[in-house]
């Protein structure tokens, strides 16, 4: 069964109670926002979502939008490595299986960077990095195709799915952010030669301009063809709400559940 999420900050906890009544599934986080984190204050979060029945499913902002590139001249590999054990150390205690890699501040070519450069760059991240701490805390990457207007590396599904099956590994797998894949004009029917691999989505409106869906949105249409394509491979992961909110969320995350499980 698909499982509907909602993304939020870790340290807002009325924000988190809303959700917890929501009738979400469960909460994505924000994986950097746990760097040099208090990891007794963290602990104690764990404890209240535990008594509220609300499951970490996810993390999104796998690195900071500034201060550490994983591409170009400016990487540093022990830096990174000293990074991920400091963030996924903080959060085991979620057992969250998922941490996408999206992240186009730290990841997209900047100006004079080199193509081939930039992938051999990621290879090396995957290779000696990232795959190691994964095993290490039993995680699983899913690579987030992002729109050209973010990101100048990977832009479709197709292009994160040719790092998945270059790599062969089964800590790294692809995301569909249906926002960003909608604004390209992806075809989702097509996405059925990903079942297995595709383990991870996001969802937004794209006529409300990234607003969480709701039923005024006017995007039924777009928001029946993610889902029917979701069902056509037999998907049975999550959908995480990854947009912005109105004044009155605690009214807005019900309605955008609500809404979201009708189409399942």
């Amino acid at each position: 069964m698909i499982k509907i999420g909602i993304c939020s900050s870790h340290t807002d906890r009325d924000r988190l109670a809303n959700i917890a009544k929501s009738g979400a599934d469960y909460v994505e986080f924000c994986l950097n926002a746990f760097e040099n984190c208090e990891k007794e204050r963290v602990k104690e979060t764990a404890a209240m979502l535990k008594d509220w029945k609300l499951p970490v499913r996810a993390y999104n902002g796998m690195f900071p939008w500034k201060g550490l590139r994983v591409t170009g001249k400016e990487m540093d590999v022990e830096r990174i490595k000293d990074y991920l054990e400091d963030v996924l150390s903080a959060t085991d205690v979620f057992g969250a299986p998922y941490v996408v890699f999206g992240s186009s501040g730290a990841r997209k070519m900047l100006e004079g960077d080199d193509r081939g450069r930039a992938q051999a760059d990621l290879f090396r991240l995957f290779e000696e990095c990232i795959i190691p701490a994964f095993e290490r805390h039993n995680r699983t990457l899913v690579i987030e195709p992002l729109n050209t207007k973010e990101d100048n590396l990977i832009n479709t599904v197709c292009d994160g799915m040719a790092y998945v099956k270059a790599l062969g590994s089964d800590r790294i797998k692809c995301l569909c952010d249906f926002y960003h894949a909608g604004l390209l004009g992806e075809d989702f029917s097509s996405y059925v030669r990903y079942k297995g691999d595709l383990l991870h989505c996001h969802i937004a409106g794209l006529k409300s301009n990234r607003h969480a869906p709701l039923p005024t949105d006017g995007d039924d249409g777009f928001y029946a063809s993610c889902f029917a394509a979701l069902k056509d491979m037999g998907y049975d992961g999550g959908v995480s709400v990854e947009g912005s909110w109105g004044a009155d969320f605690e009214e807005e995350s019900r309605a955008a559940v609500s809404y979201l499980k009708s189409f399942l």
